[in-house]
């Protein structure tokens, strides 16, 4: 059995909530209002720049002195605990 794709969970997840990918991206916009990390974010992934979107995810965590690799091991460990 063949792990599943995060970018079709995260599409299937948008398209639940929102009826569809452009609801998903206008509803987007409007939260992001007139911050500038947000609409640029947004921005890469209505090229498809997905590296642009990695590296911009990477720089934040940078900045604001953040692991993702420990945070999502805290949350699985955390989720894990809570399931017994």
């Amino acid at each position: 059995m063949m792990p599943p794709n995060p970018n079709e969970i995260a599409r299937n997840m948008l398209i639940k909530q929102f009826g569809s990918e452009e609801n998903a991206l206008r509803a987007m916009k409007k939260q992001a209002g007139n911050n500038k990390f947000l609409n640029n974010a947004i921005s890469l992934f209505e090229k498809g720049d997905y590296k642009g979107l990695q590296t911009l995810g990477e720089n934040a965590f940078k900045e604001n002195h953040m692991d993702p690799k420990s945070m999502i091991q805290n949350f699985v460990q955390r989720s894990f605990m809570n399931t017994k």
